[in-house]
């Protein structure tokens, strides 16, 4: 089993499950059984969130006061405040003819 990966963006912790940050590896293969982190390092040692992070949340964009604001897909991701206690992230299985197209 593969723990929680946990970051901080500002004063918000995210938390995203392994269903939230793993895909599926393209090997070719039908029903290949590997997968792999949505997310690797840069040359610089920076990470660059994208499609595999944004998956995890509802996005909006307020433009009128210059803000990202997200939302967590229940099961594969969460946000807390710096410091508040972290819930337990609960991923109930679900037959693959319901699971999203990214599982």
């Amino acid at each position: 089993m593969l723990d929680d990966i946990e970051f901080a963006i500002g004063d918000q912790i995210i938390t995203l499950t392994p269903q939230g940050y793993l895909h599926p590896e393209y090997t070719g293969k039908k029903n290949a059984n590997e997968c792999q982190a949505g997310f690797v390092a840069s040359k610089d040692g920076q990470y660059r969130l994208g499609r595999n992070f944004l998956r995890n949340f509802k996005v909006g964009l307020d433009f009128e006061n210059n803000q990202i604001v997200l939302d967590a897909k229940p099961g594969f991701a969460s946000i807390r405040k710096a410091g508040e206690k972290k819930e337990i992230i609960e991923y109930v299985h679900q037959s693959s003819s319901s699971l999203p197209a990214f599982l």
